[in-house]
């Protein structure tokens, strides 16, 4: 499930104090990166819950990178998700507002739906075309 959370920030701030930290989280950067590895083979064998998992350790470890990835009301967001059934997910982009990503069983969608009202919900699906943009 993809929502927009209706946060707008500058992420050249965030990148900038990510970056500023590049040194002291180097741990952080080498687990996110093995993670990257396991989630390509749970995708491709159909393990999606394990990828559900994945996303929520990619979470937990992308925030000790800097505070400014994740502001409370973000994290409320994500733990009202989680609370509701959703496995794992993400920001996408740099961080600290805009889209949110969740894995969610579809038979918990609806509860993770009504746990983030007024988000707006943006249907996707995967495409083997690459990126496009449908109009309705």
């Amino acid at each position: 499930m993809l929502f927009y959370t209706g946060i707008q920030r500058t992420s050249s701030e965030i990148q900038a104090d990510q970056i500023a930290g590049v040194q002291q989280h180097s741990d952080e950067l080498h687990a996110i990166h093995a993670l990257v590895h396991m989630a390509t083979g749970y995708l491709f064998t159909g393990k999606f819950d394990e990828f559900g998992q994945l996303l929520h350790e990619g979470w937990l470890l992308k925030q000790r990178l800097s505070s400014k990835i994740c502001t409370q009301q973000i994290f409320d967001l994500y733990e009202a998700a989680r609370h509701a059934g959703a496995l794992g997910g993400k920001l996408l982009g740099a961080g600290g507002g805009g889209f949110m990503l969740l894995y969610v069983r579809p038979e918990h969608q609806a509860t993770v739906r009504a746990a983030l009202p007024g988000l707006l919900e943006i249907p996707f699906r995967f495409e083997s075309e690459g990126t496009r943009l449908i109009l309705r």
